[in-house]
């Protein structure tokens, strides 16, 4: 993902974007830190809306489209904005940028990436980004801004692309770095809307590192599941490659590293904190380390040749570890492939449903946390006659559409909810955020999905997106 598509608005001096003094954060205490484990049950705030014999359609029949109203923004979750037309799932708007009194008037409010997790450990809160750069939280029962201190009720301290990530199992906690990249990451409490530090990596980097300034994944990447183990591209102030860190929190130190100025497009540690993964766009490609990998970068597995749009997750045994990928230029399926092992790997959606007609998917990993093996994927734009005519004329089931599929053999996919976005405008910058990029909680019980509401024909002007929930029932995976 380009850079300036993740940020969309000039943040120079963004550290002082919301005033925080870094000078008044407090030093790590010194006490080792237990790493935070996952788990928990399947959360059932849904399951009172939903008769006890529903299900999510598992039809890949051609659909009839109708672009519905643009529904307000919801007030509570017993009046949904719209029922789905594919399954009958309830939908909420969950933003409203225009009218959520929001500082500098956004012209766009939504979640951050398909990856990236918007909700918190008990699913109470979901974190929204704004176009000018500030973070705001949001209560999920109310769909109301939940203000802090900084401009406009936004979160004091978190600017830009500055790595947001919520703590496992701490609802209350948000972890986060500076813009593009800091060697020290924090802590910030919602509760009383301080920050302190989570960890510095100053004094622990390796030889070759001396230059060192800017520590993340480039926007796309996460710690493990529990938060021990960080995978992580350092950098200059200036944005030149110096390699990659595996950083283990629990022992405060860098366990893994290796030195190399070619810079990955993005990079994450999986889900159980088994390996770091980069994505560079030329050889070698996809590639995967071992966390204690200490070397050249010659010395990692390339999983496939290509990179777009990939996530990890864990597998439906619980213990093994997947990428799950669009393979446009290969196969045509989106595909999964085991980490690890004898690189077992499964063909899951044909991408091409017709001759000569396609569409691109973003994939997210992230609630095999608890629901192992499932991904879901969100699809954003079609076009038929091998690229000239867009959208494609018919409306197949995976096209504008989200749905679940689970890693295995032949899976069966099942189809969530149509999104009714499109990208439209000369400005890919902001037509980005036009994908809806859906981002689900660690059961898979609350979605989130960005939507401009213009429908598959949209229009000639872009439109900018706000931000929708969808609710399931604890048992959508049965």
């Amino acid at each position: 993902m380009a850079l300036s598509h993740k940020n969309g608005v000039a943040l120079s001096g963004v550290s002082a974007l919301n005033g925080i003094a870094k000078a008044s954060i407090a030093a790590i205490n010194g006490q080792t830190i237990a790493a935070e484990g996952g788990g928990g049950a399947f959360d059932t705030t849904f399951d009172a809306y939903y008769d006890s014999s529903w299900a999510l359609t598992t039809s890949q029949a051609d659909r009839t489209y109708s672009l519905p109203s643009k529904p307000s923004k919801a007030s509570s979750l017993g009046t949904e904005s719209l029922l789905d037309h594919f399954s009958d799932a309830r939908v909420y708007r969950a933003t409203d940028y225009a009218n959520d009194a929001l500082y500098l008037s956004p012209t766009r409010v939504r979640h951050e990436y398909s990856k990236r997790q918007a909700f918190n450990a008990d699913n109470s809160l979901y974190l929204e980004q704004g176009s000018n750069g500030y973070w705001y939280l949001y209560d999920k029962s109310t769909f109301a801004k939940v203000a802090q201190t900084g401009g406009g009720g936004s979160i004091q301290g978190m600017a830009g692309d500055c790595e947001a990530i919520w703590h496992p199992t701490d609802a209350s906690k948000i972890w986060y770095t500076d813009n593009n990249g800091g060697l020290i990451y924090y802590e910030y409490n919602v509760d009383t809307q301080t920050s302190s530090t989570l960890f510095t990596l100053s004094g622990k980097l390796p030889a070759g590192f001396e230059t060192a300034a800017r520590a993340w994944t480039k926007g796309e990447g996460r710690p493990s599941n529990d938060g021990r183990y960080w995978w992580l591209m350092i950098e200059t102030d200036g944005f030149s490659h110096l390699g990659m860190v595996c950083y283990d929190r629990q022992a405060d130190s860098v366990i893994g590293h290796f030195l190399s100025s070619q810079r990955p497009d993005h990079c994450s540690m999986s889900p159980l904190g088994t390996y770091g993964w980069c994505s560079y766009t030329s050889s070698p490609w996809a590639t995967y380390y071992p966390r204690t990998f200490t070397g050249s970068i010659n010395g990692g597995t390339t999983a496939y040749s290509s990179v777009e749009h990939e996530d990890l997750a864990i597998g439906a045994d619980g213990t093994s570890e997947w990428v799950v990928y669009p393979d446009y230029s290969n196969t045509g399926y989106m595909i999964a492939k085991m980490l690890g092992g004898a690189g077992t790997s499964h063909q899951m959606v044909n991408l091409y449903p017709a001759s000569g007609e396609s569409t691109a998917v973003h994939i997210s990993g992230l609630a095999s946390e608890l629901q192992p093996g499932w991904v879901l994927v969100s699809a954003y734009g079609s076009y038929s006659d091998y690229g000239s005519t867009e959208p494609a004329p018919t409306a197949r089931w995976l096209y504008e559409s989200c749905y679940w599929v689970r890693i295995g053999a032949s899976p069966t996919p099942r189809i969530v909810s149509e999104m009714h976005s499109r990208r439209y405008g000369a400005n890919s910058d902001l037509t980005y955020f036009a994908e809806p990029q859906a981002t689900p909680s660690k059961d898979g019980t609350h979605i989130l999905f960005a939507s401009n509401w213009i429908g598959r024909s949209g229009t000639t002007e872009h439109v900018e997106p706000d931000d929708y929930l969808i609710g399931l029932p604890s048992w959508w995976s049965e």
